[in-house]
């Protein structure tokens, strides 16, 4: 991701964005700082608010901030006059852990292990859960868990941010976003093949399926991906 800059009073049809710093998060601006997260740790770097450009090297502020890998938000805030607050936490605090539940709303069980996810989806077969959980450094990929077995292998290999992954009707295929590209790609279930790209889009794209066909239908929301984007 990286951190832009915009004037709120531009006239339509001019472009006044600049692109800043790059960042794993969003940020703040405080006292002549930029505050952003990067690898969990809060970085403070002198900005120029009126040549819109930083002044200097970022520096470690704090570490340990806690951060969701989901959405790439810091758990942190800066007022005016310099006061800062954040949340801190040990790897992991945005964790979930996939359980099954009975009719009755009882606990049946765990699927895997706590993670920092996005979604997850139970293939048509009801054999294998699709889960996007998050790396320390930030990165994600597709991981499909064997339900009988207990074990979960790797389906996809970044080096971008993957998530939202969706299965066609016949889980034959799996669709998935890429927040690098902006680019929404499917890849055959069974992990043989290359990802094929469906279209790209400058914008980070989660994408959701119809069941009613064998086919993969996409509907797709957007989301924030300045990284994909130019002027």
């Amino acid at each position: 991701m990286r951190i832009y800059v915009d004037g709120i009073d531009a006239k339509p049809g001019v472009k006044t964005r600049k692109g800043v710093q790059a960042a794993d998060s969003n940020a703040a601006y405080a006292s002549g700082y930029l505050l952003f997260v990067r690898e969990r740790t809060l970085m403070a770097q002198p900005f120029d608010a009126s040549r819109i450009e930083t002044t200097g090297g970022a520096v470690p502020i704090a570490e340990q901030v806690d951060y969701s890998f989901s959405n790439g938000l810091g758990h942190f805030s800066a007022s005016r006059n310099g006061t800062l607050v954040f949340a801190s936490g040990a790897a992991g605090g945005n964790n979930k852990q996939l359980t099954w539940y009975d009719r009755n709303g009882k606990s049946a069980g765990a699927v895997g292990v706590p993670a920092d996810m996005s979604s997850a989806r139970i293939s048509p077969d009801g054999s294998t859960v699709a889960t996007d959980p998050g790396d320390p450094a930030g990165g994600k990929d597709i991981w499909l868990f064997d339900l009988a077995r207990g074990t979960p292998t790797k389906f996809t290999f970044g080096p971008e941010v993957i998530a939202w992954p969706v299965w066609s009707g016949d889980g034959s295929r799996i669709a998935f976003g890429t927040a690098g590209e902006g680019a929404r790609r499917v890849k055959a279930s069974n992990g043989i093949g290359a990802a094929e790209a469906l279209d790209k889009d400058p914008r980070q794209v989660a994408s959701t399926t119809g069941r009613e066909t064998g086919a993969t239908s996409l509907r797709s929301c957007y989301l924030p991906n300045p990284a994909a984007t130019s002027g």
